[in-house]
């Protein structure tokens, strides 16, 4: 699991740095579907105030993103790879 920021259980808020800390992550496994070019299923990471939209801060598990990435969505794992 590359998403290590991700915890399943809530935890006192950190500051990250969207575009230090997370926006390389997406870079390096996610553009290639769900970047500037390609959206495969309308899902797209490469705009911030587009990749929060998937994320519920401090309620990880009801966050779409980390359903995808941690395997709990059997049919939508990510990446497929």
């Amino acid at each position: 699991l590359f998403f290590s920021f991700f915890t399943p259980t809530a935890t006192p808020a950190l500051a990250v740095d969207f575009v230090r800390e997370v926006r390389p992550i997406f870079e390096k496994h996610c553009y290639e579907c769900h970047g500037a070019e390609k959206q495969k299923n309308d899902y797209r990471l490469d705009i911030k105030a587009v990749a929060l939209k998937n994320i519920v801060v401090g309620k990880s598990v009801e966050s779409p993103l980390f359903r995808f990435v941690s395997g709990l969505e059997k049919d939508l794992a990510m990446p497929p790879k």
